[in-house]
Order: C-alpha cells, then structure tokens, then sequence
C-alpha cells in the first residue's frame, strides 16, 4: 500500500493480504494468539503480522477511533453472525472518500457447496435477534455438511460425497469441542453462504432498510478456478 493510503484489513489472521508502513491489522487474536492457532492447526506461522493493531474477541470495530481511505476485509465477514450489524460499524472508520473492499468465498467453489444459501431473510432474522454467538447448530453444520476446499474440482463438477449429517462420531467429536473451555476457534465456521447475486442482493436490501449505511459500488464476479470473489462498498451519503 503506498504511502498516503491509510488501510485497515480486518481479519489477516496468518496471511495478511495488504502490507506496509501504512497498514493497520484488526483481528479477534492478538499476534502471539494468532501464532498459537497456526501451531495448532499445523500452518505456517511466517506471515503473521508483528502487531495486531485493534483486538476484540467479539469483533467489535466501533472502538477504533481513527479514519482510514481504505477498509479491507478478507474472507472476513463471513464469520460474522449478524451481518448487517457489522456493515454499519465501518463507515465510521472511512474518510469522506473511503471504500470498504471485501474478498468473499463463493459457497459453490469451496467446502461450503452443500451448504444452503444465505438470504436477505436470514440477514434480517439475524440483525433482529441481535445475534453475537456461534449458535450449536453453526458449529455442527460445519462438521456435518462440509466438503473439500478444491475450487479447481468444484469448478470441473466434483464437489466430493454428499453431507453425512447422520455419521454420529463426527457429531459427537463437533459436541466435544464446542463445549470445551478452550473456545478461540469459535469464530471458525461460517455463518453465511454467499454467491455474488446473492451477497449483492443483501448488501442493497440492507441499504434500502436503512441498516448498514453503505451502498454497493461494485461487485467483481468470481473468476473460474478460483473460490472467491470481490465487492466494493462506500458511504451512503
């Protein structure tokens, strides 16, 4: 990022995408929890920022007090569980002229195939209940209704075997971790299952009710072979 850009990513964990004298990092872990969690799941622990900038465990951004032209979020606001209430905390955090860019797993191309959509009424439902937590079922589903994180298979048709929702092994192995004390990685599954239409389609809704503040300025299709794809948003003025 050149210098002049003041950037916030959210979410780097242990593979920021933006980097530079200019960029902020906001994650639920601090650096050396971060580094934990990659000894833990077996990755690489090479990339992980010195410093966590802005820390808070249940992914509350209204506590940063500076402004930044650009908010860049990385399979990030997937994991958050109510979704129109996380949009509105980020024009607060833009310049006049600032973007909030977001790069989104498409469900169709990676271990989420088998996963329902997410729709404009989940979104609703969810900013209606105030929702904060992982729920059980969040945390079963991503267990039970999982596949492989191949986006050049998915793309070629195979999405590998169907859920096994009825393997009670796994079930009880997803029981056990949920109700241990040993929780950070909670904010692992996914609470939303986007397409570009689909993510578009709540994000202009969202706006249209007055929730989140931010419009859609662009959205970017997901490229073949890939499993993501990209979205602009900006301040309703």
């Amino acid at each position: 990022i050149p210098q002049g850009v003041a950037t916030l990513e959210i979410g780097p964990f242990a593979s920021p995408t933006l980097t530079g004298p200019n960029v902020s990092y906001f994650d639920v872990l601090d650096a050396q929890q971060i580094q934990a969690e990659c000894d833990r799941l077996g990755i690489s622990r090479e990339r992980v920022p010195e410093v966590i900038d802005f820390v808070s465990r249940d992914t509350e951004l209204s506590d940063i007090s500076r402004k930044f032209d650009l908010v860049y979020s990385s399979h990030a606001i997937e994991h958050t569980p109510d979704v129109y209430a996380h949009l509105p905390s980020v024009p607060g955090l833009l310049n006049e002229a600032g973007l909030y860019s977001l790069a989104i797993p498409d469900k169709r191309y990676c271990f989420d195939h088998y996963k329902a959509l997410s729709t404009v009424g989940d979104a609703i439902n969810a900013y209606k209940e105030k929702r904060q937590d992982c729920s059980l079922s969040a945390w079963i589903d991503r267990y039970t209704h999982g596949t492989h994180n191949d986006p050049a298979r998915h793309w070629a048709g195979d999405h590998g075997p169907p859920p096994f929702q009825d393997n009670v092994s796994i079930i009880e192995v997803a029981l056990r971790e949920f109700e241990s004390d040993t929780n950070a990685s909670k904010m692992a599954p996914h609470f939303w299952f986007f397409t570009p239409d689909t993510f578009a389609e709540i994000v202009r809704t969202g706006a249209a009710l007055g929730y989140t503040g931010l419009e859609l300025r662009e959205i970017y299709g997901t490229a073949q072979g890939t499993c993501e794809f990209f979205a602009v948003l900006e301040r309703n003025n």
